[in-house]
């Protein structure tokens, strides 16, 4: 579950824009919210604002950073561009954005900046304390590509494929190639919201999968 993220220079947003699913003790009022980790989290969540406001645009950034996350390795070739847009005042600026997510009682932080061109820099790492244990860091200038990890060890044909694809989150190729299997969960999430806005042609299936997932889970009902 997404406990926090951080947006910046992406379409209308300029400045860092950040959405907490933080609640405290007193606003827990039914099984709409948990407990991980000593941190009280929302399970469900609306938001709410006047017509061009930015909803939407918050929307798009979620599900652009989880499309990034779970889809970029296999869905871009490597000639492709990342289907990404800066903020049109900032648009020779990298794109940034952060999540902060749980799964089970493990949190995790992601951080991420690219533009249209390439992915410049990614860092995962896993609380411990008050601050986060490195997984993965990696950067990319032109040519230059540097992976650092004390706990993952790559073959050397997966590294080689990986520094070839510029436009692929590392994060997604180490989740597709069978690297970071406790994070694959992550591959279970569903939108119904694109690049271009809402994604008219399959609102009804995700309103139905959303529903059948409510009904099914007793902790979100």
């Amino acid at each position: 579950m997404i406990k926090l993220i951080k947006i910046t220079n992406f379409c209308s947003i300029g400045e860092t824009q950040e959405i907490s699913f933080d609640i405290s003790p007193k606003d827990m009022l039914d099984n709409s919210s948990v407990n991980v980790s000593n941190q009280n989290v929302n399970l469900v969540n609306c938001i709410m604002g006047a017509n061009a406001s930015g909803k939407t645009t918050a929307l798009k950034g979620i599900s652009f950073l989880l499309w990034l996350i779970n889809s970029s390795y296999t869905s871009l070739k490597s000639d492709q561009k990342i289907p990404v847009e800066a903020h049109k005042l900032h648009d020779k600026k990298p794109t940034k954005m952060e999540i902060e997510f749980f799964t089970q009682d493990t949190a995790y932080k992601y951080k991420v900046e690219l533009d249209r061109n390439q992915i410049h820099k990614e860092f995962l790492g896993e609380k411990i304390n008050r601050g986060y244990k490195r997984i993965f860091e990696y950067s990319r200038s032109n040519e230059d590509w540097n992976f650092k990890s004390s706990s993952i060890n790559i073959n050397k044909s997966d590294l080689l494929r990986f520094k070839e694809k510029k436009n692929t989150s590392v994060f997604s190729s180490l989740i597709e190639t069978g690297y970071l299997p406790s994070l694959s969960f992550i591959k279970r999430y569903k939108s119904n919201v694109t690049d271009i806005g809402f994604s008219q042609s399959h609102v009804v299936f995700a309103f139905y999968d959303v529903s059948k997932s409510l009904y099914a889970s007793m902790e979100m009902q």
